[in-house]
């Protein structure tokens, strides 16, 4: 029979309560926690639950964040403009078909000497 784990963190979070005091409780009745992180089964995270409740701990849990909205469209009667897609970088095979098979090493122009 596997029970499920529960994780302090998550514990926490249900009885409104901060890991670190959920750690404390655990470690008072006797169960191993030693970090938000740590897990235990389900009938010891009942146990929690009740002392928690027992000692008046339990708290309602504290509202999530609430998430980004996305950005409504304001302007949403005019189409916006789009970005013109950025230019893909140029393979060697390509740039030696471009050059029709001159030298990608070319020399430099100089300029012809001056006179004496």
């Amino acid at each position: 029979m596997s029970g499920k784990n529960v994780r302090v963190s998550t514990l926490a979070k249900e009885l409104g309560m901060t890991s670190k005091e959920v750690v404390d409780l655990c470690n008072s009745i006797g169960i191993g926690a030693s970090s938000p992180s740590s897990s235990m089964v389900d009938a010891q995270a009942d146990r929690v639950r009740r002392h928690a409740e027992e000692k008046g701990l339990k708290r309602e849990p504290a509202a999530e964040k609430p998430k980004k909205a996305k950005k409504a469209a304001d302007d949403s009667a005019e189409p916006k403009e789009k970005k013109a897609p950025a230019r893909a970088k140029t393979t060697r095979a390509k740039k030696a078909a471009d050059t029709d098979g001159a030298s990608t090493t070319a020399a430099p122009a100089t300029a012809p000497a001056a006179p004496a």
